[in-house]
């Protein structure tokens, strides 16, 4: 029959090629049966053997009071030329300075943030030439207005800041009262802790008590057995109480005679949080 069917396919050229076309589909099929058939084989087992983990958050938080006080304070001097401008911060900046360490402040404490020389400029107008319009000018054409500014430099300004960090704070009134009376500018005030690292150990290890505690819960809920801790990462936060305090005048009014009173600066409380995550594997 095998050679009755191969006859009827030779006798038409129209029918080989059907038959050809045939085959080579069928193949096409049975290779892409046999690519699937060899992929399932490969992934068996393998959803099960491979680890399954588990990531358990712990959070703890606490409110301590901050150790040190933290500002900025800026000198501005002007000067004919760049010797006079120099001399003038440099002497402000030494009272700045004394005034500091008269109050206890440590030299390490003082870094300076900024240092900047710069020219002063002074705009100069001047009177352009006067031109009488013709009389065609004058009834077809407005004239604007003449400007002739140029500008000229007239001496030197020199800015200097220092970051100032004081850790007894039972002086920090006193401090700011006495920069106010030498005429220094104080920006950026707030308490922080000194060694916000040693502040946390304890937040830390409440945080990863409430994680293993959360992970216990989650064994029974689950119907699991954890292995040991795998994995760990932490992420601190917090913020620092900031008070807007800008000295700008003298602490003694020239007028009265009289004191300025100094400004109060409360401490207030700093909210320190830990977040923690502990990585463990299913046995």
């Amino acid at each position: 029959m095998n050679t009755t069917f191969m006859s009827w396919v030779n006798e038409s050229p129209l029918r080989k090629n059907i038959a050809q076309t045939i085959l080579i589909l069928l193949a096409i099929v049975l290779l892409g049966k046999a690519v699937l058939l060899f992929r399932q084989v490969n992934h068996v087992g393998v959803a099960d053997n491979a680890p399954q983990n588990v990531y358990v958050n712990g959070h703890a938080d606490a409110y301590l009071k901050p150790d040190t006080l933290l500002f900025h304070l800026s000198v501005n001097e002007e000067g004919k030329t760049v010797t006079e401008a120099t001399q003038k911060s440099a002497e402000k900046i030494n009272k700045a300075i004394a005034v500091l360490k008269a109050n206890g402040v440590d030299e390490a404490q003082i870094k300076t943030t900024y240092y900047n020389v710069s020219d002063k400029h002074e705009n100069i107008n001047t009177p352009c030439a006067i031109v009488a319009p013709s009389v065609k000018m004058m009834s077809t054409q407005v004239v604007e207005p003449c400007s002739n500014v140029s500008s000229r430099i007239i001496g030197s300004i020199v800015s200097q800041s220092l970051e100032v960090r004081v850790k007894d704070l039972d002086k920090r009134d006193k401090i700011v009262a006495d920069l106010a009376a030498i005429a220094v500018k104080i920006d950026g005030v707030s308490f922080t802790i000194f060694d916000i690292d040693a502040a946390t150990a304890d937040i830390r290890k409440e945080a990863i008590k409430n994680a293993k505690e959360t992970a216990k819960k989650l064994q029974s809920q689950l119907g699991v057995d954890f292995g040991p801790v795998a994995g760990f990462s932490e992420n601190t936060g917090g913020y620092n109480p900031y008070i807007s305090a800008r000295v700008e005048s003298m602490a003694v009014d020239k007028t009265s005679n009289s004191m300025t009173p100094s400004p109060a600066l409360p401490i207030g409380e700093q909210k320190v949080s830990v977040e923690v995550t502990l990585t463990y594997l299913i046995k």
